[in-house]
């Protein structure tokens, strides 16, 4: 397998910025095209090489033959912020064409592509899934936070990041009015989403457990095809690594080598 640190330019965001990319190697075979794909969303206080870093990824993808693509979003929650910059727009419809001209034995199909992401990124990949089911056919989300009315008034959070969630979403009014809200949206998306799966997970030690459950009932009551799972964990690697492995084993792979 080949990891590769793409520096890209990016017209949406009017700046450079960088993704990690996993490539599949098959010794001795021919290459296999079209390759699975998976979108891997890290979380609020990481980066694109957050995954690589910290997790078990790279094996996981060499055992079960399939690309990752893992790209730099911030602290931007993968929306088009307030005050800020387009990353949803950038994500959902730059970066996809980027990938592909870079990487042209990826597979362009519905099908043979995934999202997954922690914490914040479980908080992205559902919103891609819920809002972009023309792109991707399994989400998975570990440890998802998607209560942003929560963490815009949470009284121990410092100041610094409930402006910061003003910057993203605006007012309080503003982000219920928005596509970002979730709880909102999983009804209304519910005939777009269609066959589109949805993973979840979360530890029963993690302190946002309630908001997981709250987020695994939206989609059940608006009638998703949604599994949820809760295990002993916390909001960590530990839980995020063992959780990544269980959602890619749903995932219609055929194996690597």
């Amino acid at each position: 397998m080949a990891l590769i640190e793409v520096n890209y330019f990016s017209d949406i965001l009017g700046m450079q910025t960088k993704m990690n990319v996993i490539l599949p190697q098959y010794p001795g075979l021919p290459a296999r095209t079209p390759i699975p794909v998976l979108y891997l969303l890290h979380g609020m206080s990481q980066t694109y090489s957050s995954w690589t870093q910290y997790s078990m990824i790279e094996q996981y993808a060499e055992e079960r033959g399939f690309a990752v693509i893992m790209p730099d979003a911030n602290m931007s929650w993968y929306t088009d912020m307030k005050r800020g910059y387009a990353y949803w727009t950038h994500l959902t419809e730059e970066l996809p064409n980027i990938v592909h001209r870079f990487f042209p034995s990826l597979s362009d199909k519905r099908e043979d592509t995934f999202v997954a992401g922690l914490s914040m990124g479980a908080y992205g990949a559902i919103k891609f899934g819920m809002l972009r089911p023309d792109l991707f056919s399994y989400v998975g989300a570990f440890s998802p936070p998607p209560d942003m009315a929560h963490h815009m008034n949470n009284p121990d959070f410092p100041d610094w990041e409930h402006w910061l969630y003003h910057d993203i979403f605006g007012t309080e009014e503003e982000y219920h009015a928005s596509e970002n809200d979730l709880y909102t949206q999983a009804p209304l998306r519910r005939d777009a989403v269609g066959d589109t799966k949805f993973f979840l997970y979360c530890g029963t030690e993690d302190v946002y457990l309630p908001q997981s459950q709250s987020i695994a009932n939206a989609l059940s009551d608006a009638d998703y095809d949604m599994v949820y799972k809760e295990s002993p964990g916390d909001h960590n690697w530990w839980f995020w690594n063992r959780v990544a492995w269980e959602f890619i084993n749903e995932l219609p792979l055929k194996g690597g080598q």
